[in-house]
């Protein structure tokens, strides 16, 4: 009997100790046993789930056995729509007003009065320019009637002289880049006018310099009331051919040109002229003998359109 209680004894006394790992690791199971039926339970009730935002629209990945999650579709929305709002201003927002709109007034009439001040120096600017600037001025060197007239009289090869004097009358030096002087007969439109006047082109048909060398044309320069003297001559052949028509005033002398030049504040101008040598005109210091009129004696007198004898 002792023998055998000692021999329980050692057996008992050799049996190894639970390890606490195992232990833990079986607790873990269990309580994940008990979070699965959880949240079987919670499927089979249809308690919702929440579903973060960038989840919405898609349905969610099934974990492990879980079913498939899909959204159901957004329902319609609709906003009603909002009642009209009635607003009666007070006092103050109708001073409000009525400031805001003296102060439109007066800012445009300060614009107005702006531009007239714009205006008035622009004009005083252009007025300072015309009274400082160069003024080139063609004048011409009259022949006797005879000479324009009585060409037979002359010997052979004689030529008619016409020269015309281009002066500064400016206060300013003129560069002159350019000029041009031309004789022509031109008909006139009534043979029995005093003055007669010419039938020419609204528009000189000569050609000026071009637009691209106005400002860098090579040129001489003339300091006020200095001039400097252009002309042409006319051979005693041309004028004993066209001696009867001018006679009779179907035709008329004529001369015409410009001078182009540039004055110190860069600008382009151009004077033109044209004159037309005049048998008799009316108002001079003569008497016409056979009518009895005050006229002024024959000569070259402006004749043609305007264009003809413009200064810019």
């Amino acid at each position: 009997m002792k023998t055998l209680v000692l021999a329980v004894l050692l057996a008992v006394a050799q049996a190894p100790s639970p390890v606490p790992r195992q232990a833990s690791e079986k607790g873990t199971q269990g309580r994940q046993n008990v979070e699965n039926k959880k949240k079987g339970n919670d499927a089979t009730t249809g308690k919702p789930v929440l579903v973060g935002k960038e989840n919405l629209g898609r349905p969610s990945k099934p974990n492990g056995n879980e079913p498939a999650h899909i959204d159901p579709a957004p329902s319609n929305i609709r906003i009603s729509d909002i009642p009209p709002v009635t607003v009666n201003p007070g006092k103050w927002e109708k001073a409000y007003l009525w400031f805001s709109g003296g102060l439109v007034l007066v800012g445009s009439l300060q614009v107005w009065l702006l531009f007239g001040t714009l205006r008035t120096v622009r004009r005083q600017g252009n007025n300072m320019i015309s009274s400082e600037r160069a003024w080139m001025i063609a004048k011409i060197t009259q022949p006797t009637f005879d000479e324009v007239m009585n060409p037979q009289n002359n010997p052979v090869g004689w030529c008619l002289p016409i020269q015309f004097q281009i002066i500064n009358l400016g206060k300013t030096p003129a560069v002159v880049i350019n000029h041009f002087i031309t004789s022509s007969s031109e008909p006139t439109v009534n043979r029995g006018a005093v003055p007669l006047v010419l039938n020419l082109p609204n528009v000189p048909l000569y050609t000026t310099i071009t637009k691209s060398k106005r400002k860098t044309a090579v040129g001489t320069l003339y300091a006020p009331s200095e001039s400097t003297f252009i002309g042409l001559t006319i051979p005693k052949e041309t004028l004993l051919k066209e001696n009867p028509p001018w006679r009779s005033g179907e035709k008329c002398l004529c001369v015409m040109g410009f001078v182009e030049y540039r004055d110190v504040f860069k600008e382009y101008r151009i004077t033109r002229f044209c004159y037309a040598f005049q048998k008799v005109a009316p108002g001079g210091q003569f008497t016409n003998a056979l009518t009895g009129q005050r006229v002024f004696p024959p000569e070259f007198q402006k004749a043609g359109p305007s264009a003809y004898n413009e200064g810019t």
